[in-house]
């Protein structure tokens, strides 16, 4: 893959919006993995990230399921947080006893297949994701992560192709402005460069 300013603009992205997106994770988080430092006048203190936020709602979202152990919605959102947590075989787990959810079956199948990928099995996550975009063709997050995937394996056309698809099911939704970003950027990265004129004699 040729190394182009475009195309590490598009890595970094997909790195930022693939953990804010594929999960669901709630824009009121805060914005980074780890903690940070804020800093006011002379003092200085540590604000927490994602991952520790995260882990102080799977609390919450524990508590919440043994009150109501069949709700669905519940075990969703506490799956995503356990991913934000980094904490892939709990989010694993409830991902599979989703899978047979009439409503919620197909996403879990989505993000079951992204914790393989963050786990290393990428054949595995690529597999699981071709075969959520031919069972659900409408579902947006199927084509977004596809094409996420497509384009760590270096296959840019296929990536443009679910990326576009993804912002063609909805194109104002979050999932479909940054699925048309991308297009947009591969498309400038492999635009060819202008011609130079020919010295004047």
């Amino acid at each position: 893959m040729r190394e182009h300013v475009g195309l590490i603009a598009i890595i970094v992205a997909v790195a930022a919006v693939t953990v804010a997106i594929a999960v669901g994770s709630r824009t009121g988080d805060a914005v980074e993995q780890a903690p940070r430092h804020a800093s006011r006048g002379d003092e200085t203190s540590i604000v927490m990230g994602d991952v520790a936020v995260a882990r102080l709602r799977c609390d919450v979202l524990e508590r919440s399921l043994a009150a109501d152990p069949d709700d669905p919605e519940v075990k969703l959102e506490l799956a995503d947080s356990y991913v934000t947590a980094e904490q892939y075989r709990k989010a694993a787990r409830i991902y599979t006893e989703l899978l047979d959810d009439d409503a919620l079956g197909p996403v879990a199948h989505v993000r079951l297949a992204l914790v393989r990928y963050r786990q290393g099995r990428r054949r595995e996550a690529l597999t699981a994701l071709e075969t959520a975009v031919k069972r659900w063709p409408e579902l947006q997050e199927a084509h977004y992560q596809l094409a996420v995937v497509a384009f760590a394996h270096q296959d840019l056309a296929r990536a443009v192709a679910e990326w576009g698809r993804a912002a063609e099911l909805d194109p104002n939704s979050e999932l479909g402005r940054s699925a048309a970003q991308f297009v947009t950027l591969l498309a400038e990265d492999e635009a060819p460069a202008t011609p130079t004129p020919a010295p004047t004699p």
